[in-house]
């Protein structure tokens, strides 16, 4: 464990002690990143932080690289209506017939 763990006093570290030191230091660094954020946009905004140059990319380089990954997913085929005809429309005639053979429709 690390050594600033809050312990109780038999000095043992207690597992709420424990959650709650980790909830405040992880609150403490959240709130030094958004300084230092702003502290760069300040920066930036004034013109004090200049962006290095990129010569060996350009923007079509960059953009495939981002988008290796999902260059292999695509949208399935569409199926031509007649095979969808065939293969899952059920005539309404048909479904009263099985439905009458399972016996859940009564003909009277």
């Amino acid at each position: 464990m690390h050594a600033n763990v809050p312990r109780d006093e038999n000095g043992t570290p207690t597992e709420w002690m424990y959650i709650n030191y980790l909830l405040l230091r992880t609150s403490a660094m959240e709130a030094l990143c958004a300084v230092y954020a702003s502290v760069f946009a300040v920066l930036k905004a004034l013109d004090l932080l200049h962006l290095p140059k990129r010569d060996k990319t350009n923007d079509y380089m960059r953009y495939s690289l981002r988008l290796k990954p999902f260059w292999g997913l695509s949208a399935p085929a569409v199926m031509p209506f007649e095979t969808f005809q065939e293969s899952y429309f059920v005539p309404p005639e048909k479904k009263k017939v099985s439905a009458l053979q399972s016996g859940l429709i009564v003909d009277t």
